[in-house]
């Protein structure tokens, strides 16, 4: 049972992580703009890796690494944030 949702969810998680790499590369190839799905392809992901057999449970944070839509667009939302409020206060 824990297969058949597993698989739909990493199936699904991995085809939106790959679009979004796919838009990044999109934009700074060919300068097209498109907006990425924020941390759908992750979670959904992980919560299939969490539903598989304990062998792949602990790769449970990976996807939330290569996601580009997760942590790599948090860093550079913060990393933006920052750089503002540091201008500002000069």
């Amino acid at each position: 049972m824990r297969w058949m949702l597993a698989v739909p969810l990493l199936l699904i998680g991995v085809w939106i992580i790959v679009s979004g790499w796919v838009l990044v590369f999109q934009w700074f190839i060919q300068k097209k703009h498109s907006s990425i799905t924020p941390l759908v392809g992750g979670l959904l992901t992980t919560l299939g890796l969490l539903l598989m057999p304990s062998g792949y449970r602990t790769l449970w944070w990976m996807p939330l690494v290569v996601d580009v839509g997760c942590i790599p667009s948090l860093v550079l939302v913060l990393i933006h944030v920052l750089r503002r409020y540091l201008r500002r206060g000069r």
